[in-house]
């Protein structure tokens, strides 16, 4: 189990969330949900150990994270940024194989053809990340966030620069990939429905600092969820809790 206990952030001596305790089981997919601005990217990144690496100017950042009983350990994890990340220099199947390349593995290029293949880039793959759509880099960042078999899956915002119907069809391969290994999941989503569909657990963040205003379990799953009149009724509860009139 992952805990996140007294998570505090202070961003220009104001209280982004404070006294912030979560709990995450070891195969537990949780969406966060919150308006922009309340601190899910933040909390993800501390989450990532980003904030002691990478620390942010005018961030203070207090709390601990215990892995399997164990505090502030170095965890091993996948994460998705909002941005593609991808190497401007390196081919999309090179992009995709850095991960295992950087720790000494053999990249399994059978498995990131066929992934780029289910995501539409087979005919792509050895185009430099310039000469693709935002959407196309954001499948490619993709595919190698799936490439990489860790126990904890962080991704920010992962499908938000794709269409609607792409949306679903990276959703159900984020299902399929993971349906046997299922990693820990904290995602980040501005969409509802989106939570809705993937989530074990849906947890939004509000209020000034803000803390955990509304936590659900849904029923589970082992596809995609379709939109039920009772999830439509816990959809209604996600915008109170947001602040929708």
């Amino acid at each position: 189990m992952l805990k996140i206990i007294d998570a505090s952030l202070h961003y220009k001596k104001q209280a982004l969330f404070q006294h912030l305790n979560l709990e995450i089981g070891e195969h537990e997919w949780v969406v966060l949900l919150g308006k922009s601005g309340v601190g899910k990217t933040s909390l993800l990144r501390m989450v990532a150990g980003f904030d002691r690496v990478f620390p942010e100017v005018d961030t203070v950042v207090a709390g601990a994270i215990s892995w399997r009983g164990w505090a502030d350990v170095h965890l091993d994890i996948a994460y998705m940024a909002q941005q593609d990340g991808l190497f401007y220099w390196l081919s999309i199947i090179d992009n995709v194989l850095m991960p295992m390349r950087l720790q000494g593995q053999v990249p399994d290029v059978a498995k990131a053809e066929r992934l780029l293949a289910q995501v539409g880039l087979a005919d792509h793959r050895h185009k430099k990340p310039a000469a693709l759509s935002g959407g196309m880099r954001q499948r490619a960042a993709l595919v190698r966030t799936l490439m990489q078999d860790r126990p904890i899956l962080l991704m920010d915002e992962p499908f938000s620069a794709l269409d609607a119907l792409t949306r679903i069809e990276m959703q159900n391969l984020l299902f399929e990939v993971f349906k046997e290994t299922k990693p820990m999941l904290l995602m980040v989503t501005h969409d509802p429905l989106e939570a809705l569909r993937i989530a074990d657990r849906i947890v939004v963040l509000s209020g000034v600092p803000a803390n955990v205003a509304y936590n659900v379990q849904l029923p589970k799953a082992q596809k995609l969820r379709d939109l039920t009149p009772e999830l439509l009724g816990i959809y209604q509860e996600i915008l109170r809790a947001l602040g929708a009139p």
